[in-house]
This record gives C-alpha cells, structure tokens and sequence, in this order.
C-alpha cells in the first residue's frame, strides 16, 4: 500500500508528464509548420497551443494540492522579525 504523500506526489508527477508531452509536440509540430508552410500543420499547432494551458492549470493544482499536504499551508510571519 502506498502512503497519501507519495500518492500526491505521484499526482504532481503526472500533471507534469502531460505539459512536458505536449510542449515538445509542441515545438516538434511548429518546426514542421515552419518548415513546411503547410495550413493543417499551423491549425494543429494552433489547436495544441490552446490546450496547453488547461494542462498547466492541472498541474498547478495538484502542485499545491501535493505542497499543502507534504510541506503545509504557508503561516504568516510577525511584522517584526528581523527587528
């Protein structure tokens, strides 16, 4: 059985694995584009482009789902700290 951290962690992981897929489709897909002039090429760049920040707000949640629950909610620090 695995624990709740790595399992949260293990969801981080994922969400990241899905940016990094697409942003180097990505980059693939636009060389050729760039290359090649061709309009079905450009529109599929165009149509991942707009994907790719769904997967970035997917990310950004389980990121901090996964800081809240290993590291914890950020505590407010006195005003006079460094006094």
């Amino acid at each position: 059985m695995t624990n709740e951290n790595w399992e949260v962690m293990q969801s981080v992981e994922d969400a990241f694995s899905r940016i990094s897929t697409i942003d180097f489709l990505l980059e693939q897909l636009q060389e050729a584009a760039d290359v090649s002039g061709n309009l079905e090429v450009v529109d599929i760049s165009m149509a991942l482009n707009s994907y790719l920040p769904v997967f970035t707000r997917h990310f950004d949640e389980k990121f901090k789902q996964a800081w809240n629950q290993t590291v914890g909610t950020p505590r407010a620090l006195p005003d006079n700290l460094f006094e």
